[in-house]
């Protein structure tokens, strides 16, 4: 990562902030958070489980080891998610889900504020790119973008 990226603290709320309750949401959250970008009211009531495996990663290694397909993948920007210690990562499908599903309007391209217990809290593309090891900065210049859609094959 480059010495003038540095990974965003979470936000912390001001003591003074007062808890209230409104239509639709929580009676925990923040009355002052900013509108959701989903609505509030269609979430279930029952725990969340949060306890999930990153399986996917392994099975693909484990079918493409020793191909041009897997040496592809791993030279690729994706390559780097081959080199996380998936059996010590606490990655969780459903709580990324929960974090997504509770995000609130933001004006900034390049990062997420969600909610969490009741507070607002900051993920930019920055701490992605430091947690995941993936390439997230600028293009290398003379990017070729091969941004044209591909036409589905007929069955």
């Amino acid at each position: 990562m480059p010495p003038n990226r540095r990974i965003t603290n979470f936000y912390r709320p001001k003591p003074n902030l007062t808890v209230g309750e409104s239509s639709g949401t929580n009676s925990s959250e923040v009355s002052s958070l900013p509108s959701r970008l989903f609505a509030t009211d269609r979430y279930p009531d029952a725990r969340l489980n949060i306890y999930s495996k990153p399986d996917i990663l392994c099975f693909v290694r484990k079918h493409l080891k020793g191909t041009k397909e897997c040496k592809t993948i791993k030279t690729s920007c994706f390559g780097p998610l081959f080199s996380l210690l998936v059996h010590r990562s606490s990655i969780s499908c459903k709580l990324i889900h929960a974090l997504l599903a509770k995000q609130l309007v933001s004006k900034n391209k390049y990062e997420m504020w969600t909610v969490f217990g009741g507070h607002p809290m900051h993920f930019s593309l920055v701490d992605f790119a430091a947690i995941s090891g993936l390439p997230c900065g600028e293009f290398p210049e003379g990017h070729d973008f091969d941004d044209r859609p591909v036409p589905a094959k007929p069955h």
